[in-house]
């Protein structure tokens, strides 16, 4: 006779079920299906480096999502989720008084976009690797003037883009080549 007890504790730590017929390893092997691939995280949100913060060289961190909707939903900004990025409304960008401008990857407020709240005094953000040279148009939120430049200190040339809320400007001389931004009132 044999000891039900032993082959318990056997399946037990090998993750037999308990219940039910044991399928062969390649049987259940064939029922399980890979995962699905991650949708690209495509739309960013960073806040604002203070003038301190940029000073002590800081890099501005970002959080990514599938969908501009969910970039917008991370800060507490409720629209429709098939809101594209150049169809966000001014009534939206007006309600939102600390998004300080939007950036995109493509021109004319298209393409991959990432999302940047802040006071408009003066601080701004350094792009990490993701998002360095790839701005092509900033739209406008609070601030009024945005300040662009080709190095991820600040410096170097720069392109300035000077609006009210919602206005989109497609870079000329910086396009692809932003590295660092500074916002102001």
């Amino acid at each position: 006779m044999f000891d039900v007890s032993k082959r318990v504790a056997l399946g037990a730590a090998l993750g037999v079920p308990l219940v039910g017929a044991v399928l062969p390893a390649a049987s259940a092997a064939a029922a399980v299906e890979p995962p699905a691939p991650d949708a690209p995280r495509n739309h960013c949100v960073t806040s604002e480096l203070t003038p301190q913060q940029l000073a002590s060289g800081q890099r501005s961190s970002l959080s990514c999502f599938a969908t501009f909707s969910e970039a917008l939903a991370s800060r507490g900004v409720r629209v429709g989720a098939d809101v594209q990025p150049a169809g966000l409304s001014v009534d939206v960008i007006l309600s939102v008084t600390s998004l300080a401008a939007i950036h995109y990857e493509g021109s004319g407020a298209s393409g991959a976009s990432l999302q940047v709240y802040g006071d408009c005094n003066g601080g701004g953000i350094s792009l990490d690797p993701s998002w360095d040279n790839k701005i092509s148009s900033t739209r406008h939120g609070a601030c009024s003037t945005v300040k662009h430049f080709d190095t991820t200190a600040y410096s170097g040339a720069q392109e300035n883009t000077a609006g009210g809320y919602g206005a989109v400007f497609t870079l000329t001389t910086l396009n692809d080549q932003v590295g660092s931004v500074k916002y102001f009132a």
